[in-house]
């Protein structure tokens, strides 16, 4: 078992994120197979108090007021050697 970091790429508002994840790997068969259980903090956007998905578009909005926050996830990941 070993500790692990590394990057993400993840998606909002069309924008690609690099988002930082963190966890433990385990190896299996000699270390040609590993599955890492991993902590991801991710940028979230959510509409503000007030709105929702088909409410009607009030006088002077130019813009989709949402809210942007950083939040935690989970994430698995398997990664296996290739032979060259």
């Amino acid at each position: 078992m070993q500790a692990v970091i590394g990057a993400a790429m993840g998606s909002s508002s069309g924008t690609a994120i690099i988002e930082p994840i963190a966890g433990i790997s385990i190896s299996l068969m000699h270390r040609a197979f590993f599955i890492s259980p991993v902590m991801q903090i991710g940028r979230r956007e959510s509409l503000l108090p007030g709105y929702s998905i088909g409410f009607p578009e009030g006088n002077g909005l130019t813009a989709v007021p949402t809210n942007t926050s950083w939040k935690p996830g989970f994430g698995l990941t398997f990664t296996f050697s290739v032979s060259q």
